[in-house]
């Protein structure tokens, strides 16, 4: 499915925001030490999944599943629950519940290369947490410190949400209808 192409406008501007990014990780607690140094919290964790979060309200934007090895899974969309149904019914795949700590629907398709591309609507939206406390700076002609030296704690940054996710158009492989997906 060319979510580029869709018929009706269904696509991308029916998709809000990048939901989560998943992928495999073989040592989850590994996985989650790593994530809390670089600044995310976790929302959710189980023998097979973790969930991440940044300080902005919303999703989980990394899950993490238990897998052999490492490995990129794929995106989620969100989209409204009109358009996911929109998306099911002109797609025909069916609309399924995602589990409760994730909460919503979800319809699973493929891009053109073959990797999975969830859109998800009505998930668990968690509030705001608190962030970092920005440093005073003395700028230009405003003198806001003086004499008065900063010294940020000694803590990882805070991670406000995922990374951007792109759809672009490529020149077309024997795979491809014309669309890559590709890190931004």
């Amino acid at each position: 499915l060319d979510l580029l192409d869709l018929e009706d406008g269904l696509a991308p501007r029916a998709l809000r925001d990048l939901a989560w990014l998943a992928i495999e990780k073989p040592d989850l607690a590994a996985a989650e030490v790593v994530a809390h140094a670089f600044g995310f919290s976790t929302t959710y964790r189980s023998a097979t999944e973790l969930n991440l979060r940044g300080a902005l309200p919303g999703a989980p934007c990394v899950v993490v599943r238990k897998g052999r090895g490492s490995r990129f899974v794929g995106p989620a969309f969100a989209a409204e629950t009109a358009d996911l149904l929109r998306l099911s019914e002109h797609t025909g795949v069916p609309v399924r519940r995602l589990p409760e700590h994730l909460g919503g629907h979800v319809v699973d398709l493929r891009e053109p290369a073959g990797a999975r591309v969830r859109v998800v609507a009505d998930v668990i939206e968690h509030p705001a947490l608190p962030t970092q406390q920005a440093q005073t700076l003395n700028v230009g002609s405003e003198v806001e410190r003086v004499n008065a030296a900063q010294r940020p704690p000694r803590q990882p940054a805070v991670v406000e949400h995922s990374a951007t996710w792109c759809c672009s158009r490529t020149a077309t492989s024997p795979r491809s209808t014309g669309t890559s997906t590709t890190w931004a």
